[in-house]
């Protein structure tokens, strides 16, 4: 099954005659599309049922403003970097005793800290439970190689 492809029309931008062929042919109707630009939220007290979401406190924006630079950075990098990371200093800190594995699970652990904080209002119940859980877990290794 071949498909042709249309010639913009002189009514229609060209921007807008690619965005409907590539509509097309990924398997969309024209009136199946949405706006992404709009949001998906019904306003507030407009009685759509909607919970509206809490103004972030001072101190939550300060974090985020402070983190903004960090962030960008970080997305800067290879993807694989950070991880790889993260991984090489989990496993100093874990194989290596005394203080020098404390620094480096204690990096671990306030990296996953941070990661958490940022992350905490968008997270559920039992994420957020697992996330304290991990900076626990690596928290308490990092003692633990401290006092070793």
């Amino acid at each position: 099954m071949s498909q042709r492809k249309r010639r913009p029309s002189a009514s229609r931008p060209a921007s807008t005659a690619g965005r409907d062929a590539r509509a097309r042919t990924a398997g969309s109707s024209a009136g199946a599309r949405t706006d992404r630009s709009q949001s998906r939220r019904a306003p507030a007290g407009t009685g759509a049922g909607l919970v509206a979401e809490p103004k972030p406190s001072a101190a939550r924006r300060a974090l985020e403003r402070a983190s903004t630079p960090l962030l960008l950075r970080l997305q800067s990098l290879p993807p694989w970097l950070v991880p790889l990371i993260m991984l090489a200093l989990a496993l100093t800190g874990l194989l290596v005793q005394g203080p020098i594995g404390f620094a480096a699970l204690a990096v671990v652990a306030i990296f996953l800290g941070w990661l958490a904080l940022l992350s905490w209002p968008v997270l559920k119940p039992g994420a957020r439970a697992l996330r304290v859980l991990a900076v626990g877990v690596v928290a308490a290794a990092a003692v633990t190689q401290l006092l070793v």
